[in-house]
């Protein structure tokens, strides 16, 4: 016969290292309990706290499937890490139907599409949400975000660089 199901609180505890890495609530690391797996290499780079010296972390929240949750997991994630103390910044990069900034209550006047457009640097597009969370809003409905050229993305790429240093945390919904 097949084996019973785990019970819930056994199979959050399983996939908590993902969790752990971000400092929410969770069991005890693979790395903790002397235990080697395919995460704790992401781990051995750290210096300064969890942090690099000059770069911020940069996780990327991403699904296959659209409506499962990725942008409430982002800005959630981003105000939480924001209440704690941390620069946080959130890169809405869901293309042509970004939508964090509803769920922060901003209205930005610029965006990643102005960004990749040269209109703006990345720094003059972020606006700033609650607990001190930057926004860079995603392009609503534009077509250079819908489908990029490669030169298009190197541009964007350049000129997201120089916020590395700024933040402690980069998260970016990939919608």
């Amino acid at each position: 016969p097949p084996a019973p199901l785990a019970p819930l609180h056994d199979a959050a505890a399983a996939s908590s290292t993902f969790i752990d890495d971000l400092g929410v609530e969770s069991a005890p690391t693979a790395r903790q309990s002397g235990a080697t797996d395919s995460t704790s290499h992401a781990q051995s780079w750290r210096r300064d706290g969890g942090r690099a010296a000059t770069s911020a972390r940069v996780v990327c929240i991403a699904s296959g499937k659209g409506g499962t949750g990725k942008s409430v997991m982002a800005t959630n994630l981003a105000i939480l890490r924001a209440r704690r103390g941390e620069r946080v910044l959130l890169i809405d990069f869901d293309a042509g139907l970004a939508n964090a900034h509803l769920l922060l209550g901003l209205a930005p006047p610029y965006d990643l599409g102005h960004v990749m457009e040269g209109e703006v640097t990345a720094r003059e597009a972020l606006v700033e949400g609650p607990h001190g969370v930057k926004l860079l809003s995603g392009g609503v409905g534009r077509q250079t975000m819908i489908d990029p050229t490669r030169r298009e993305l190197d541009r964007l790429f350049k000129a997201l660089r120089p916020l590395e240093s700024e933040f402690d945390l980069i998260l970016i919904d990939h919608g």
